[in-house]
């Protein structure tokens, strides 16, 4: 056997890209796997010649059955009973050099350029632990620019694991994703489900742009008015902002047909009738960007600095709508008119289409609250967890809520302790809401959480 003729990728030496280093599982040490490694460099005992892309390899068969399924089923056939010779299609000739080198020397260094069309071959010719070292490399370096190439690969090639990873970046990362050149290339599919996802981690103003980026860069047959409507039913327009809506959303040609005025018409008549809908319920992954609504509720003499709101009388609420799910809502208390031993400040939610509140000495209709003073909590009618004295809570701590729908209650924190008492038969839509009784109460918001849907 003439010794190995070893194709050097002129790609990998010329790049001057840091190399990616694969390593097998397997004991590499053995002293009989690195027999046969020098064997093979010296091309002793070869009884295989693989072509691929003009070059030869001498290899082993034992070898290559005993690494790659696809050898092994292709080998003990009749076809190479008396033939020494096999040619490889489709592949890079310094691509199969990685694969030879990660079989016989269990290790190799790729060009991180190689490492896709190197898991391409290590898929075809069935070699399962250079697979699973190239999609752990590829699974740490998964980029904004990646990321839809890879995850339109690894769907290709059903490779799941690295396509839930490459998507999951595309749903943190969407506004970014969606502003490169891959976006466009996206199927119909892909994209839907990605429309579709309650992971996106974007404003629907972020979303609605990508869509119309790529609709306008598809065939017209693509832009047909059923199946623009059908993509718009995964856009959320009822959580944009009415400034978005007017100037961008009703000035858009591809919104000038009846098929697609019909989704935004029927996406703003459910938030007007405050149905709990797809197309109604804010995304898991998006910003939520609460702000404090100052008007209603009996409040006097409000006004908001950013995040923090100060008020004289009554109840301001956050402009978050809660309708199912779970949220975490989370205040702090900067100032409160009153001493300790009579804290005219609260926390806790209010029913969204309650327009007057009325109290009476156990709470107050439509209203599930935790009191300050002696860290009361009520369940609109009902009160519970009467304590001493000097119970209260000290200015600058945080209230924290987490308001479960399901379960139709709240759960009260106060700097991360949690209250005895829950406020308990929570029904339809509610906001967030800070409460102020005749005293100047300011209150900042920390932060307004999605957990689950």
């Amino acid at each position: 056997m003439p010794p190995r003729k070893r194709a050097r990728a002129d790609a990998a030496a010329a790049s001057s890209a840091p190399l990616v280093a694969l390593k097998t599982s397997h004991d590499v040490d053995n002293p009989q796997l690195q027999a046969e490694a020098a064997m093979w460099r010296a091309g002793e005992l070869c009884d295989l010649t693989v072509t691929v892309d003009g070059s030869a390899f001498a290899v082993h068969k034992l070898k290559l059955a005993a690494a790659s399924d696809y050898f092994r089923a292709l080998l003990p056939g009749d076809r190479f009973a008396d033939s020494a010779e096999h040619q490889l299609k489709d592949m890079k000739a310094s691509v199969f050099e990685g694969v030879l080198s990660f079989i016989y020397e269990g290790s190799c260094n790729v060009p991180e350029e190689l490492l896709v069309p190197l898991l391409e071959a290590a898929s075809r010719l069935q070699v399962a632990p250079l697979a699973e070292a190239l999609t752990a490399a590829l699974k740490e370096r998964i980029s904004v620019a990646n990321a839809l190439s890879t995850w339109i690969f690894a769907d290709r090639a059903s490779l799941p694991e690295l396509a839930a990873t490459a998507r999951q970046h595309t749903l943190k990362h969407f506004a970014d994703v969606a502003a490169t050149d891959d976006f466009v290339q996206l199927s119909h599919e892909m994209l839907s489900a990605l429309l579709a996802s309650d992971e996106v981690e974007a404003d629907e103003a972020a979303v609605f742009t990508a869509l119309v980026r790529w609709l306008r860069a598809q065939a017209p047959a693509v832009r047909e008015e059923s199946t623009v409507a059908a993509l718009l039913e995964h856009v959320r327009f009822s959580t944009m902002s009415a400034d978005f809506l007017t100037e961008h959303v009703e000035t858009e040609p591809l919104m000038n047909t009846a098929a697609a005025f019909k989704v935004l018409a029927q996406a703003m008549k459910e938030k007007s009738f405050g149905a709990a809908t797809p197309r109604t319920t804010p995304r898991t992954g998006g910003p939520l960007n609460p702000k404090w609504v100052l008007e209603g509720h009996d409040a006097a003499n409000v006004s908001a600095a950013g995040e923090t709101m100060t008020t004289q009388k009554g109840l301001v609420r956050v402009d978050t709508l809660i309708a199912s799910g779970t949220y975490e809502v989370v205040f702090k208390l900067t100032e409160d008119g009153a001493d300790l031993s009579a804290a005219v400040s609260g926390f806790g939610i209010v029913r969204d289409n309650c327009d007057r509140l009325e109290s009476n000495s156990n709470g107050m209709p439509n209203v599930w609250w935790l009191r300050r003073f002696h860290r009361m909590v009520y369940s609109e009618n009902h009160k519970e967890g009467l304590t001493p004295r000097g119970y209260e809570f000290p200015i600058g701590a945080e209230a924290r809520m987490l308001v479960d729908m399901a379960a139709g209650q709240v759960t009260f924190f106060i700097d991360g302790v949690e209250v005895p008492h829950k406020a308990k038969g929570i029904t339809g839509p509610v906001y967030p809401c800070a409460l102020s009784y005749g005293r100047k109460v300011s209150v900042s918001i920390v932060s307004v959480r999605r957990l689950k849907l």
